[in-house]
């Protein structure tokens, strides 16, 4: 069974590919702790942490583009 790779970012790189466990894992990094850390921020902290979650869904709009073979 051949398995796809996605990319991380516009790269056309093969060998910067990832699998789509490891994708979501890396994902979960750049989401999960500024989720986390949102309810306890305020002011400047807080806006690192939304900016973080903003990179986290572009990626997660990168992913979905890859998995339905539109143009990137």
């Amino acid at each position: 069974m051949i398995m796809d790779k996605f990319q991380w970012n516009y790269s056309t790189d093969d060998e910067k590919a990832l699998t789509l466990e490891e994708y979501v894992l890396k994902l979960c990094d750049k989401i999960c702790d500024p989720v986390e850390h949102l309810e306890e921020c305020e002011g400047d902290m807080m806006m690192s942490e939304y900016r973080k979650l903003i990179a986290g869904g572009w990626h997660l709009k990168h992913l979905r583009k890859q998995i339905n073979k539109e143009e990137l």
